[in-house]
């Protein structure tokens, strides 16, 4: 969408234009950590949770503690 954007106006001033185009993959994992007594774990961080694709270790790449 950008490069259809940005092409006419390149025309116009005649300067060439790059554009390529990423997929990207992001999901989102919503987790509730609770004690065994029902209250919520609220000290954890990024280094607290292992997340396993396929049975491969994945790489956080966000992480955001409410």
């Amino acid at each position: 969408m950008l490069a259809v954007l940005v092409a006419p106006l390149a025309a116009q001033t005649g300067e060439s234009v790059f554009s390529d185009t990423i997929d990207v993959n992001v999901v989102n994992i919503e987790v509730v950590v609770t004690d065994k007594q029902g209250r919520p774990v609220t000290d954890l961080g990024r280094d607290g949770f292992e997340v396993y694709e396929d049975g491969q270790l994945v790489e956080l790449s966000n992480f955001f503690a409410i």
